[in-house]
């Protein structure tokens, strides 16, 4: 409407213009260029902003199950320790815990050598329980020896990983507290922690107000504080249809 009475009032501009103008000279062309387009009905966007804490889906606290010498791994890619920040594969070695007497009773070589005799024996056993050279139950004492020696093995092996901190997932160590090289670490120490940033997780309140307008699929703009200019986007997954009856607002996520 406002643009409606400017142009009117320019268009009465201009003919009082021309009237007086007409009163000097026999005739004047005025011309008005007009723009004109259709309204079409469309979808405005809305933003409805709020903050919350952004965090990894997947992160681990790396704890020391056994003591041992500490002895940080070395950064293959920097040819340095590693530090916070550096980026590890699944299964990546962080920290040693050195125990050389741990290691003597576990004795995994003799745990693997009566692994591999007790299978040879159980396959043999098998081969002459075919041609009726022996029993059912000397097959299955056979079959039972090589159980007893895998699970034997099999423990033995984890006491042995115990001395490693490996990285359960492919991620960035976010954590990683000093130890004095060489130092013995007890039990229960944290060591490192790693998170996985591939997928990123936050739990928002909005106003109760706004329930019926947030639903699940809706596209997200996340912005850090300090760094403006590096947006993340996202989709909303869960809605809460419960509010809270002292903050009256719901959770998303």
């Amino acid at each position: 409407m406002r643009i409606q009475n400017v142009l009117w009032l320019l268009l009465t501009g201009l003919i009082l213009l021309s009237c007086q103008d007409n009163e000097g000279e026999d005739e004047l062309e005025i011309s008005v260029p007009v723009s004109v387009s259709e309204v079409k009905a469309g979808a405005i966007r809305e933003f409805i902003t709020t903050s919350a804490t952004v965090e990894a889906i997947k992160y681990t606290d790396l704890m020391s199950e056994i003591e041992g010498k500490y002895r940080l791994a070395v950064n293959p890619r920097s040819g340095r320790p590693f530090a916070p920040g550096d980026a590890v594969e699944s299964g990546q070695v962080i920290v040693y815990l050195d125990n050389p007497e741990h290691e003597n009773n576990i004795r995994i070589e003799s745990r693997q050598l009566e692994l591999d005799i007790s299978q040879r024996e159980f396959e043999k056993q098998q081969s002459l329980y075919e041609k009726g050279g022996v029993t059912l139950r000397e097959l299955k004492n056979a079959e039972s020896a090589f159980i007893d020696a895998n699970y034997n093995y099999k423990n033995a092996r984890l006491q042995l990983d115990k001395l490693t901190i490996r990285a359960p997932f492919r991620g960035v160590i976010t954590d990683l507290p000093y130890h004095t090289p060489g130092v013995k670490v007890p039990v229960g120490q944290l060591m490192a922690q790693v998170m996985d940033y591939g997928q990123l997780h936050a739990e928002v309140k909005f106003p109760a107000k706004d329930l019926t307008r947030i639903k699940t699929g809706q596209e997200v703009l996340a912005t850090h504080y300090l760094l403006a200019d590096d947006t993340l986007s996202g989709e909303i997954v869960q809605v809460s249809p419960a509010i809270d009856p002292v903050s009256r607002s719901f959770k998303a996520a």
